[in-house]
């Protein structure tokens, strides 16, 4: 399991306080070699189907260790982090 805090996108409308499931589908490695932007969706629950675009330090992996992995978006005071179910 791989926990990291990250950046929320100025364009994402935020998420309520929780903890919501979450898929990757998406991996953008080509802004900068420190991060990158990653596209989640939840998967269950009333915000099933909402899109989360991220910024995640490059550590969590690469574009063909992320793509298709599960992990939970927990919200606290409306800041996102990320874990990675491995």
């Amino acid at each position: 399991m791989v926990k990291m805090m990250v950046d929320r996108s100025p364009y994402d409308a935020p998420l309520p306080d929780g903890s919501y499931d979450v898929v990757v589908f998406n991996v953008d490695d080509s802004f900068s070699p420190e991060t990158h932007v990653i596209d989640l969706t939840v998967i269950n629950g009333p915000e099933r189907g909402y899109v989360l675009t991220l910024t995640v330090p490059s550590s969590m992996g690469t574009l063909v260790d992320l793509i298709g992995m599960p992990g939970t978006v927990a919200v606290t005071h409306g800041s996102p982090h990320l874990t990675i179910d491995r």
